[in-house]
């Protein structure tokens, strides 16, 4: 087996690791702060599943004879521990953060009662509400940087933030998508 395709396959088998570290930091952190995400979670599950790759992969490799094949080896398996973190977390975060999937976890709660759009926005996300989402959203950005609020206005001042809206607003042209999406 070539260098490549055991790095790629050492990859892949940690896995688990990725997952498992995630949400038993997930769990531990839920007990004290129901704040229902901490990216800090996912970062411990990445440092652990690159560790025990880069452990395992190291483990194989003996003295280095070709040093491009070594570095390809070494790319290969970097390249797949980001494709396997990229699909891991946005499946994680769609599940989530996912405004229309909570909406549709609240009304399958309700069952066959049904909700008014009131009833929706008052009950979403356990009964945060519509408000708690947008506070929520609105402390991410300005924590981030990108957005200022003063006097009870959000403003975008920061050059990161204009910078985002900037290309966001191109690729939404450029894309041909309308305003929500």
């Amino acid at each position: 087996m070539t260098d490549a395709r055991l790095a790629v396959l050492l990859a892949l088998a940690c896995c688990p690791i990725l997952v498992g570290v995630h949400l038993a930091s997930l769990r531990l952190r839920r007990s004290t702060e129901r704040d229902g995400h901490d990216e800090r979670a996912l970062s411990f599950g990445i440092l652990a599943y690159g560790l025990a790759w880069a452990a395992l992969w190291g483990t194989t490799q003996q003295a280095p004879g070709d040093v491009g094949q070594l570095v390809f080896a070494a790319l290969a398996g970097l390249s797949t521990l980001g494709c396997v973190v990229l699909v891991y977390g946005e499946s994680y975060f769609l599940v989530e953060r996912g405004f229309s999937l909570q909406m549709l976890v609240d009304l399958a709660q309700a069952q066959k009662a049904g909700l008014s759009l009131e009833e929706v926005a008052a009950r979403y996300s356990q009964g945060r509400g519509l408000d708690w989402l947008m506070e929520k959203r609105l402390s991410l950005l300005t924590e981030f940087g990108l957005i200022t609020r003063h006097q009870g206005r959000v403003m975008v001042q920061a050059p990161l933030g204009l910078w985002c809206g900037w290309i966001s607003l191109a690729l939404k042209a450029w894309l041909r998508l309308g305003p929500g999406g």
